[in-house]
């Protein structure tokens, strides 16, 4: 057992309420899972006692991974357990839920059962589990739930669990629980996140921070990566955008706004790949879910604060396997980077490597030009960044006037800034323009008037909203067909293992990057002019040796150690010495010449200037036989024999058989493409 296991198991069995906080892929689900099972095995229940056992989640996702492990550790025990989430029919669940002795839940839809389902109720519930507990109280959830789940000393066991537990989960445990068993496995720990974890950060404009990633992804290109960004909006344009510039990975999406399938379908395509893939997503991906053997997490947007940095974070280096992150700063967030010291979180500075460092605005202003569509979601993502900044508490961190505007919209390949609306033109301090305000001044009925006119307005979405999730579901049936994948749980299992053993053969802190670099190194070493994106160009030498528009000069040596003017100079000796000898020049190498044609009769020097045209007329004969096989054979006419024989097809051999790279595992070639002509 691990740590939070070992702490939280024992106390659980015997009946105490628990307070579980411990490191990102520490093993917390099983720590609750466990007893869960066991306290209803030994009080023998069965279908007809109720509701004994509820699990709360704060993410479909992750409450979809929970049900997961509870089939597959419970599935020798006679109980009943289901999963409900939103986004699903609630009609459907409500004829099921009354039957089940286990549940994995949302918030949302658990409260929506305990108020609208006939027959479900929780007066019987033994023992209640919260995953994720602070994120849950953001939520509001606590005021409702436990207030029907009370008194506490006939209520449930109630067990908490978290990574980043602070005051207010710790000022509800002093409330609803009773005598608490607090167990925080890593507290005194010198680190809030995994040993095995590198942490890096970066500081950069605004406006390279489009070019920097699509870089990153390029140079990363066979390995597994998460990027997290702010906003759905975002998650949107990048996978749109990424999709058609091909950066290197496949690329995913997962945001808030996809339908419940399409989540599941992404969820689980990304869990089965194990490498060449990139994840965009928002903060439901940051929250306890297990993806397996992920290399890279990836922060564009810097979080709201030291615990949402963590739980991203805790997407990679789970339980004993090694990972690295990368964080985006701007010069205005360097702040932030002093906050995850205190909070016993060490980062390390780094910045990109300039000659591995493409531009990509061009490329992005003809896709937007092209395609209306995505030149929406640019403009969407680019308001919706500035609103996040905006909305952000800690003003010291972020500052929504220190953005450049018109450099951001360019990054993005937008020809101009587009309008951010009524709203952020009113300001906080408009109460008749500002939407939020205006909803904080209402009144109880009118607040109830406009709720009811939003409901009916969900009504006549829901069918269409029901009918798109049937088509994805009837898709994905169709494509799976009757394979089906075997041993899923053992592969991600040795998976885990073998990520677990290279990581202990192999230091991950001495892995040289083909694409980043210590910030310590950025003085010792000369600055490098970007590369043109446009394409391979070769490099034009003036008469000096020098290259054309180069950065820098260049120093050749001659073999005997004296330094040479230019390499043409170089070059030049070199010929000299192969071909008139050490200590020849040009006036010995002509009068060689001319001691070997004296003495030659006339005949002999004929017979060589006709035998050389000969050869050149043959060379003129096969040229213009060349081309008139390439004429017909685009006529699709066939070829005559040199010997005059019978048609032959014509055919044309692989004119350069050793234009094939082939890529090997090093990581130092991963910019080199594989290609076949």
């Amino acid at each position: 057992m691990t740590e939070i296991q070992s702490g939280a198991i024992p106390p659980a069995l015997f009946g105490r309420d628990i307070m579980g906080e411990a490191r990102t892929g520490s093993g917390k689900t099983l720590a609750f899972l466990i007893p869960v099972l066991e306290r209803l095995y030994r009080s023998r229940w069965s279908n007809l006692d109720g509701l004994g056992a509820a699990i709360v989640s704060p993410t479909r996702e992750l409450a979809y991974q929970i049900f997961q492990v509870l089939s597959n550790i419970g599935q020798e025990h006679e109980l009943s357990a289901g999963c409900i989430v939103g986004g699903r029919s609630l009609e459907e669940e409500q004829n099921a839920v009354a039957t089940m002795s286990m549940l994995v839940a949302t918030p949302g839809r658990f409260l929506q059962h305990l108020d609208e389902s006939p027959g479900f109720e929780a007066a019987s519930l033994l023992i209640l589990v919260i995953d994720e507990a602070d994120r849950i109280l953001d939520f509001g959830f606590q005021v409702r739930a436990f207030a029907q789940l009370r008194p506490p000393r006939v209520g449930p066991r109630r067990l908490l669990f978290s990574a980043t537990l602070h005051g207010s989960v710790h000022r509800l445990g002093r409330a609803a629980l009773r005598s608490p068993e607090v167990i925080s496995v890593h507290h005194d720990a010198t680190s809030r996140t995994p040993d095995t974890l590198k942490q890096t950060y970066m500081i950069l404009p605004l406006e390279k921070k489009v070019d920097t990633l699509f870089s990153f992804l390029r140079s990363h290109s066979q390995k597994k990566i998460i990027v997290f960004v702010s906003t759905c909006k975002q998650v949107r344009f990048f996978y749109e955008a990424f999709y058609k510039l091909k950066p290197g990975p496949a690329v995913m999406e997962l945001h808030g706004r996809q339908s419940l399938t399409k989540r599941m379908l992404v969820f689980q395509q990304f869990m089965d790949r194990e490498r060449a893939v990139a994840l965009f997503c928002t903060d439901i991906a940051a929250r306890g879910v297990d993806f397996p053997a992920v290399d890279w997490v990836v922060q564009v947007d810097c979080p709201d604060g030291v615990d949402s940095y963590i739980h991203r974070v805790g997407r990679t280096a789970r339980y004993e396997s090694a990972g690295k992150s990368a964080l985006f700063l701007l010069p205005s967030e360097q702040s932030f980077a002093q906050k995850l010291s205190k909070a016993r979180v060490e980062v390390r500075a780094i910045t990109a490597k300039q000659n591995k460092v493409l531009s990509i605005q061009s490329q992005l202003a003809s896709l937007l030009a092209g395609s209306g569509d995505i030149r929406h979601l640019a403009q969407r993502a680019f308001a919706s960044y500035l609103r996040s900044v905006r909305l952000m508490k800690d003003k010291e961190i972020f500052d929504v006037q220190a953005l450049s505007k018109e450099a951001f919209a360019e990054s993005l390949g937008l020809a101009d800034v587009p309008d951010l609306g009524a709203d952020w033109e009113a300001g906080d301090d408009d109460v008749e323009r500002n939407k939020m305000k205006k909803k904080k001044n209402q009144s109880a009925l009118q607040r109830l008037k406009e709720k009811i006119k939003a409901k009916k307005k969900d009504k006549d979405k829901d069918a269409a909203k029901r009918e798109e999730e049937e088509e994805e579901e009837r898709e994905l049936t169709q494509k799976d067909g009757a394979k089906k994948k075997i041993g899923k749980w053992e592969r991600r299992q040795r998976r885990i293992a073998a990520a677990g053993k290279v990581a202990e053969d192999d230091d991950p802190g001495e892995e040289e990057d083909d694409f980043l670099k210590p910030v310590a190194q950025e003085a010792h070493e000369a600055p490098i002019a970007p590369p043109s994106v446009s394409g391979n160009k070769k490099i034009k030498l003036r008469k000096d040796g020098s290259a054309v528009q180069a950065a820098g000069k260049h120093v050749f040596f001659g073999k005997d150690g004296t330094r040479k003017t230019s390499q043409l100079a170089q070059l030049a000796e070199e010929l000299r010495s192969e071909e008139f000898g050490p200590e020849g020049d040009r006036a010995s190498f002509l009068e060689q010449v001319a001691r070997d044609l004296v003495g030659l009769p006339r005949e002999h020097l004929a017979t060589r200037d006709s035998s050389d045209a000969q050869v050149s007329r043959a060379r003129i004969h096969e040229k213009h036989q060349k081309k008139r096989r390439k004429e017909r054979s685009q006529r699709g006419a066939k070829i005559p024999d040199e010997d005059g024989g019978a048609d032959s097809e014509f055919h044309v051999e692989n004119p350069r058989p050793w234009a094939t790279w082939a890529m090997g595992e090093d990581e130092s070639n991963d910019w080199v493409q594989e290609t076949d002509w």
